[in-house]
């Protein structure tokens, strides 16, 4: 979990940075968040410290770091049916395989990834060590490849998986540059055989070619700890940066090795999902309770959008024809993107074709992560020790 004081802090370290092409204010569309309009649906107990969650099989996972387990909540009837136990161990994030069959949990503390079945009564069918202070996860489209940041090593773990995930996967260990000891998290992007991620002890990004091995240094800004990459027609061609200490978001075009810096983009980009049928990436803002529309094709600002008290975790939304709900980083299309709002108690719903809030929903106090069946979003609440529930119909 990231320190709030961290964020906060970050907002007044203000350094100048190279390359930076200020975005005329008159080309900036802002728009408002409305009042709180609903409330959540329900809300239901979990552990204490509830963080990390995701869906898988007809359940959400969610790790309650400050006790060490998993609260597993049944989306019929939305009832805590199972508490898994990592003994001596911290559960972080929570990801599922597209396919739905199994969930990957970071043990933060033990440093291993756990494979859990959801129709074998949440059997735990694998533990995979990975190295210090794993954090993020991602995915391949083909459910083969899965890729974990380290914190508190300068590597990306790769796995290779069977279709039989009881088996032990390939690993394979890309290096990287430097975290600072104080480091919490370490973003990570994966898309087309790319992967990209921040080395906040060098001030500068690991662009890797998953095919070749080969990397590359990207270096722009100033703690530059959000990173995304967008794809042009189908093809990745650019990674985009955001560095929270200087308050900038840097465009870095893959083909060209070329760059653009834009600043009054908002103060502390936190995270970001990329829609890449509008090739746009939307950054939240936290210190400035916006989300930042950038344009990563023109490498224009496109707006601002103004939600809640200190936005972070954003979500991209979209129903399959199944009526599935993925939610991921990056998607070709987007139903709708979700904000939580850390600070304000709340949840904003944009619309990321007419770049507004559709509405507010009041939720729990604290650090918001969520996870999405067809009908209904769940928002862990840190400070609460809860989950609410939004109905999405």
């Amino acid at each position: 979990m990231k320190k709030i004081s961290s964020i906060i802090i970050s907002l007044f370290v203000l350094a100048s940075c190279s390359n930076v092409t200020p975005t005329p204010s008159n080309q900036v569309t802002t728009t408002n968040s409305p009042k709180t309009e609903v409330k959540a649906s329900k809300t239901i107990n979990v552990g204490k410290v509830p963080h990390g969650m995701w869906q898988a099989g007809g359940f959400v996972y969610n790790s309650n770091i400050g006790e060490g387990t998993v609260s597993v909540i049944d989306t019929k009837t939305d009832l805590v049916v199972k508490t898994i136990k990592f003994e001596d161990g911290t559960p972080g994030y929570v990801k599922s395989f597209h396919d739905d069959k199994n969930v990957m949990i970071t043990d933060t503390k033990k440093g291993e990834l756990v494979i859990i079945d959801p129709a074998q009564d949440h059997k735990i069918i694998q533990k995979i060590s990975l190295g210090k202070s794993p954090d993020k996860i991602k995915v391949s489209d083909d459910d083969k490849k899965v890729f974990v940041s380290l914190v508190g090593e300068n590597k990306i773990i790769a796995l290779t998986f069977d279709t039989d995930r009881s088996k032990a996967p390939e690993k394979k260990e890309f290096t990287i540059g430097g975290m600072l000891e104080k480091s919490e998290h370490r973003s990570l992007s994966f898309s087309d055989g790319w992967i990209a991620t921040p080395n906040i002890a060098d001030n500068d990004v690991s662009l890797i070619n998953t095919t070749t091995g080969v990397e590359k240094r990207l270096k722009d800004g100033n703690n530059p700890a959000v990173v995304d990459i967008g794809s042009t027609g189908g093809k990745v061609s650019s990674i985009i940066v955001g560095n929270t200490s200087s308050n900038t978001v840097t465009i870095f075009d893959i083909n060209s090795d070329t760059k653009k810096t834009l600043s009054d983009v908002g103060l502390a980009p936190t995270e970001s999902v990329v829609v890449e049928s509008l090739n746009r990436v939307f950054i939240t803002m936290a210190g400035s309770n916006e989300v930042a529309v950038i344009d990563y094709d023109k490498k224009v600002l496109v707006g601002k959008i103004a939600v809640g008290k200190r936005p972070v975790h954003i979500y991209s939304i979209i129903n399959e024809p199944t009526f599935k709900v993925k939610h991921d980083e990056n998607h070709a299309d987007s139903l709708e993107l979700w904000v939580g709002n850390d600070d304000g108690e709340s949840i904003s719903i944009i619309d990321p074709m007419e770049l507004k809030v559709k509405s507010t929903i009041s939720v729990g106090k604290g650090h918001h992560k969520m996870a999405f069946t067809a009908n209904k979003g769940y928002v862990s609440n840190i400070t609460d020790n809860t989950v609410s529930i939004i109905d999405r119909k």
